[in-house]
């Protein structure tokens, strides 16, 4: 299996698994603060939605600017999961075609492989946020998140 091939895998059944995980919380759940200091279980599904079309962007040359506009963009629960494939369609375009990177606004340089590598922790780190905050609200996850 080459190198895209297994990135598109382990995307897609990050993702898979995400969208079941979605499914989880109860109303009440979303914004509770969980742990004092760190996100919602809200904040963190919405940075999973747009994370890597976020990514993408910061890959290609964003502003610190143009990214807090980004991320201020209001995404209604009942969107997060059709949100975060649109987000992992773009990823897996940009994997097939290839992308330009520049450097980041923090001075940062890495080439499309790299951010690919980059994109898919940051992707599974926040899963793993989001499913350890579920557990935390007394929720039993009973599925297999890895292949």
């Amino acid at each position: 299996m080459d190198f895209k091939k297994a990135v598109t895998r382990h995307v897609r059944q990050g993702v898979e698994t995400t969208h079941i995980l979605f499914q989880i919380p109860n109303e009440e759940d979303w914004h509770k603060k969980v742990i004092d200091g760190k996100r919602t279980p809200y904040e963190i599904a919405k940075h999973l939605a747009l994370l890597f079309e976020a990514d993408l962007m910061i890959a290609k040359g964003a502003t610190a600017e143009e990214m807090r506009r980004f991320y201020d963009q209001d995404v209604p629960i009942a969107d997060l999961s059709d949100r975060m494939s649109a987000s992992a369609v773009l990823f897996e375009e940009a994997l097939r075609n290839g992308f330009e990177t520049r450097q980041t606004y923090w001075g940062v340089h890495d080439t499309d492989a790299g951010w690919c590598i980059e994109m898919v922790g940051h992707f599974y780190h926040h899963r793993a946020q989001f499913f350890d905050q579920l557990v935390l609200l007394g929720h039993v996850i009973d599925f297999q998140l890895f292949e």
